[in-house]
């Protein structure tokens, strides 16, 4: 039978006796290690086999975004590709060493193997990827937006004190001038009035000598 065992039945000895690939699952710590040995019993078949069960484990642990790749960098797409995690996108191999940990001396039927196969996405995982994409884009949109609108209420704002500033002393000054003008008609009226009783008292008559 050359069907692929269980991976998380397997112990180290089995993985160890695997002609060429060597899987392994740990659930406990979900993580896979996958090598491949540098001589040429790397056969392709087994390999797409074996690539498909792992991407199955991969799938179910829901640690299907999450990769270690430590091969040669040339390679890397290519493994990642054919995974299924992010077609066609180069990974930094430094920064993934989180879940799966890749190990493989990539040999030439191999790197064909890897150039000439894509795994198709689940629609379900390329749909989240797809409104993943398009939240970060209308995150960024209304991170710009907010900046933007936050931009223009500090001009408002600064608008409205000025605008309110000015009122306040336009107000204040036409207080001054009603008051101003209040002083000065009482002032007038009463010099009017210190005029009018002058004007109302009779003259003094003289008293004739006797």
């Amino acid at each position: 039978d050359d069907g692929i065992p269980m991976l998380q039945n397997m112990s180290q000895q089995d993985i160890e006796d695997l002609p060429g690939p060597l899987v392994a699952m740990d659930p406990g710590f979900r993580q896979i290690v996958y090598g491949c040995s540098a001589d040429s019993t790397c056969a392709v078949p087994k390999m797409m086999q074996i690539m498909a069960a792992l991407r199955q484990e991969m799938l179910k642990t829901r640690i299907y975004d999450k990769i270690c790749a430590c091969v040669k960098p040339a390679a890397v797409t290519d493994v990642e590709a054919t995974l299924g995690m992010v077609p066609n996108t180069t990974m930094d191999v430094a920064t993934f060493c989180d879940y799966i940990q890749v190990h493989c001396e990539v040999e030439p039927t191999l790197k064909e193997f890897y150039s000439n196969t894509r795994v198709e996405e689940p629609e379900h995982i390329r749909q989240q990827h797809i409104a993943k994409k398009q939240l970060q884009h209308q995150q960024n949109q209304d991170q710009w937006w907010n900046r933007e609108q936050w931009s223009q209420n500090e001009q408002i704002n600064g608008r409205n004190i000025q605008q309110k500033q000015w009122e306040a002393r336009s107000q204040q000054q036409t207080q001054q001038q009603a008051l101003r003008h209040q002083l000065e008609l009482q002032d007038m009226s009463a010099r009017h009035g210190r005029q009018n009783r002058r004007l109302q008292q009779p003259p003094q008559q003289l008293q004739p000598h006797q």
